[in-house]
């Protein structure tokens, strides 16, 4: 499927889209699907019903709490990146607990994150109605994974969290979605990563529909199957809800100003009514990076490198050139080291072709290390 077909026609968006499960201990592992349902513009301008069904993995289900969060840390990579590539470097699984503040992983976090990503990597998506094509005056159905494959390079010698080369890749579906609907992060990994996973999903929903409204009106049961929760009771999804809307508040959560409760006039459907910011008055999360994220961000970048120059042994140069130039300097470099390896005309090493044109820049930039 052509790429530039499907930024322009498919919509998928993970902000609004349930693909995990949100259950109390061992009720996820007896939900076999999720199912939702929303509206596309069909022939000619007919409102249609698409519906979304979400498969989990054979073996790793819908994963476990921390996916979603893992998802995110991907995503922060690939926004880094400007979405330039389906494949998303995150380097080694120790980079991604890097980025949630865990600088000194067990056994434990590291298997969970390796789930996470396998989770991630099987879990499959059926859609019914996912557009109409006007050239061949259809509607598409369509059967996809977020992400086609996962490479994962194993230690060795003393490495103990693997060598700095994994990746993930996107299928063309979902890239040339994200490329047409951009994974907007409205704020820093540090305060995601201090949420619940209900406040993370509330969070990231909310933002995304502060962008351009103040009021926000939404049924109780349909929110919750946006997210999805899987009470039986009304009263129940409503405290649920409510504990997390009070968590956001309470943690300044600055999109949300505050919520309330209401019924429509026939008192038979029940809604939440949000008010809040728009995003515009929101500070980038660029700028609220923890030094643990940039050492994350520092520590791919390195490892960029080493995947184009092949040099292992002048890691220690690397560093220092990560830690003194801008990141757009370095990548304009590596842009040029492709560019000749790709003529074949590189008389040197790669590595050494990368320091001569990287010493070029550091000095027009006024920079001597």
């Amino acid at each position: 499927m052509n790429i530039s077909n499907v930024t322009s026609r498919y919509d998928f968006n993970l902000v609004e889209f349930p693909i995990f499960v949100f259950a109390k201990k061992g009720e996820g592992k007896h939900i076999k699907e999720i199912v939702y349902r929303d509206t596309i513009s069909g022939k000619n301008g007919e409102t249609v019903e698409r519906v979304w069904t979400v498969l989990p993995d054979s073996k790793y289900g819908f994963g476990s709490e921390t996916t979603l969060s893992t998802l995110y840390d991907l995503f922060q990579i690939w926004s880094a990146a400007d979405f330039e590539d389906k494949k998303i470097k995150f380097g080694t699984i120790n980079n991604l607990l890097k980025m949630r503040g865990i600088a000194y992983a067990d056994k434990q976090d590291y298997q969970r994150v390796l789930r996470d990503l396998y989770c991630l990597q099987g879990i499959n998506i059926d859609t019914k109605n996912a557009f109409w094509d006007n050239d061949k005056k259809a509607y598409v159905d369509i059967r996809l994974h977020l992400f086609v494959s996962l490479y994962l390079y194993r230690a060795v010698g003393r490495r103990k969290y693997g060598s700095p080369f994994s990746y993930i890749e996107a299928s063309d579906e979902f890239y040339g979605s994200v490329q047409k609907n951009a994974f907007i992060l409205d704020f820093g990994s540090e305060f995601f990563h201090s949420l619940t996973p209900i406040e993370q999903r509330l969070a990231l929903y909310l933002s995304k529909i502060f962008r351009s409204q103040t009021l926000h009106r939404k049924s109780i049961i349909e929110l919750a199957q946006q997210i999805p929760l899987y009470q039986k009771e009304t009263r129940n999804i409503k405290q649920e809800l409510k504990i997390a809307l009070d968590g956001l508040i309470a943690k300044k959560f600055e999109a949300l100003l505050n919520y309330n409760f209401e019924k429509n006039r026939r008192g038979d459907t029940e809604y939440i009514v949000f008010r809040g910011k728009p995003r515009i008055l929101h500070e980038p999360a660029v700028n609220k990076k923890t030094a643990a994220e940039k050492d994350a961000f520092l520590d791919l970048l390195v490892a960029d490198i080493i995947d184009i120059c092949g040099d292992e042994n002048s890691r220690g140069y690397y560093i220092k050139v990560v830690r003194n130039m801008d990141e757009q300097t370095i990548r304009r470099a590596l842009s040029e080291v492709k560019e000749i390896r790709d003529t074949g005309t590189i008389i040197k090493s790669k590595g050494a072709l990368f320091t001569s044109i990287i010493k070029k820049y550091a000095a027009e930039q006024g920079k001597l290390f």
